[in-house]
């Protein structure tokens, strides 16, 4: 496990393409994976599910794939479109439900070994100022780096496609590479 910590893996079942991520993540070490789709309120049950498994400081790294648009992030949308409305389903969550999900979302930071961190593995979820003030705000809330990609994603490789944001709970995000799956 890296950084003394658990690696789960939240995967949205939007597209048959997913099973190749999940195939990819079964074939690396110590990889745990959550699967949703088409459900409401799959924040409140990502929240739930990583709390039961990785409690007090056990978590290294979340990783949520799913679709994304700047400033938001899919959990369990189940949907092939991209274009999802985050606020009043809790089927993700973004800058305009904020209010509505941040609650479930700080169940969240107790579970945070030292030096853990979150990947929105969504498409262009970092870009614009939409993605830099929606990572700093869960960067903020989590108190670990928060890191998301600037392009769209292919669903499917498990690396990352272009420049990805990395925000901290302090300090102004850095524009770089995302961190490898070991």
């Amino acid at each position: 496990m890296i950084l003394g910590g658990m690696q789960i893996n939240a995967l949205d079942l939007v597209d048959p393409g997913v099973s190749t991520i999940e195939a990819g993540l079964r074939s690396r070490t110590n990889q745990t994976i959550l699967k949703y789709g088409g459900m409401c309120n799959g924040v409140g049950q990502l929240a739930t599910d990583v709390t039961n498994l990785a409690s007090g400081g056990k978590l290294g790294v979340l990783r949520i794939w799913s679709h994304g648009f700047p400033g938001g992030q899919g959990v369990s949308t189940g949907m092939p479109d991209a274009r999802f409305s985050a606020k009043g389903q809790r089927a993700g969550f973004a800058l305009n439900n904020f209010s509505e999900v941040e609650r479930d979302l700080a169940r969240l930071t107790s579970c945070f070994a030292s030096g853990g961190r979150v990947e929105l593995r969504g498409c262009s979820v970092g870009t614009g100022d939409d993605g830099r003030r929606f990572l700093q705000e869960l960067a903020r809330l989590w108190r670990v780096d928060v890191y998301a990609a600037e392009n769209s994603q292919p669903i499917g490789p498990l690396e990352w496609v272009g420049p990805v944001l990395r925000a901290r709970s302090s300090g102004d995000p850095i524009r770089g590479s995302g961190p490898d799956i070991k």
